[in-house]
């Protein structure tokens, strides 16, 4: 959730604007008042002076009225004086709360910055546990005379391990968008308990992560891929002998999934697109697609993206007439 505090400072500087606005206008008017005030004195004492004489000033009419006059006219001026020194007060109040604003915000940005430092190292050090903890436990198995001697296709990339926070990151916003999408509705439950599928999951890192942290609502588990020899190590290290398989994605059927996660299991493009055009023709509508580097999703009229940043798509589901 926005954090409230830029709104509140920006709040604060309007107020001081205007504050400042109002002391201007209020200066002005001070300055045409005593302005008026100097020059009806001097008219006053040079047009009695000169009709009367200086002898006969104390006692004239016109002079009394004039006085009055004066009088009114200094009740006015102190009155602006009131009101300036009133719409004064007023600034240094919303100024010193204003700077005690400023201050707070500018120390909670900071403490901000040093929490999301920590969390970024906190992150990558989980990340580097958790992969060198999951790296040790295939490494540990003993060689077998029986491994296959598997060539990867010249087209496909070897194993590229996405980055773990980005990759709990997606999870939790396909979880968020699961929670409110009618097509996943169930009654007393986050949503319909989905199935998950991963391609091209080497050992099943990402796979154990899913199925360990219940990130997502799920009901099934899976991953696949071509090398037989890794998916055997995932199995017997992991402990996942029952989600973990060997199948081509060019030939796959994605049907039974609910949502897939896809990162770029091909270098070249031109197969990579293969690739896609094979999971959206087979895709079931509703699903949903975790696809960092894809290359022609969206050219799709039926799939649509939800989030591109975090590089997640659903499938469209048919208008109905």
């Amino acid at each position: 959730m926005p954090s409230e505090r830029p709104f509140k400072l920006l709040h604060s500087a309007l107020r001081m604007d205007e504050a400042l606005e109002k002391l201007q206008e209020a200066q002005e008017d001070l300055e045409k008042t005593r302005t008026k005030l100097q020059k009806q004195e001097k008219q006053i004492t040079e047009l009695v002076t000169k009709a009367l004489g200086e002898k006969a000033v104390a006692s004239n009419s016109l002079l009394v009225s004039t006085r009055h006059k004066f009088r009114s006219l200094q009740q006015t001026l102190n009155g602006f004086q009131r009101s300036f020194e009133d719409r004064l007060k007023t600034l240094r109040v919303r100024l010193d709360g204003f700077e005690d604003l400023l201050r707070s915000h500018n120390s909670s940005e900071a403490a901000l910055e040093v929490e999301r430092s920590t969390q970024c190292q906190m992150a990558a050090a989980l990340q580097k546990t958790l992969q060198s903890l999951i790296d040790e436990r295939v490494r540990a198995l003993p060689d077998e005379d029986h491994e296959s001697s598997f060539v990867l296709p010249e087209e496909s990339h070897g194993y590229i391990p996405h980055p773990l926070d980005g990759f709990v990151r997606q999870l939790i916003t396909v979880d968020q968008m699961l929670t409110h999408d009618p097509d996943f509705f169930a009654p007393s439950e986050p949503y319909r308990p989905v199935s998950f599928l991963e391609i091209g999951c080497a050992t099943g890192r990402n796979l154990l992560i899913t199925k360990l942290s219940g990130l997502l609502h799920a009901k099934a588990h899976a991953g696949f891929d071509l090398d037989v020899n890794l998916v055997r190590r995932g199995q017997q290290a992991l402990g996942l002998q029952d989600e973990l398989f060997v199948a081509d994605a060019l030939t796959f059927d994605y049907a039974p999934y609910d949502v897939i996660f896809s990162y770029r299991p091909i270098r070249v493009p031109e197969i990579q697109r293969q690739l896609e055009e094979r999971m959206v023709e087979t895709l079931r509508p509703g699903a949903y697609v975790i696809a960092p580097l894809a290359e022609d999703l969206a050219c799709y009229p039926d799939m649509d993206c939800l989030n591109g940043p975090l590089a997640i798509w659903k499938k469209r589901k048919p208008a109905i007439d």
